[in-house]
């Protein structure tokens, strides 16, 4: 929380590590997913109402927040 407070005061520092920002989430990411269980995805996929919600929001929510 204390780089996320100093991202915001001062972004420039933080700049030259913007090519390694989408790398470094993506893995992030994949190591989140290595630790859900057959039990889990099943729950989740259970719920697709859910799962289109989330999807639609990554891609119009998001965007909009970045650009």
């Amino acid at each position: 929380m204390l780089a996320t407070a100093a991202g915001l005061v001062a972004p420039e520092v933080f700049m030259p590590y913007r090519a390694i920002a989408v790398p470094l989430l993506a893995l992030i990411m994949f190591c989140v997913g290595l630790t859900l269980t057959m039990a889990e995805l099943m729950q989740a996929l259970a719920q697709p109402q859910l799962l289109a919600l989330g999807l639609g929001l990554q891609f119009t929510v998001m965007p909009l927040r970045l650009g």
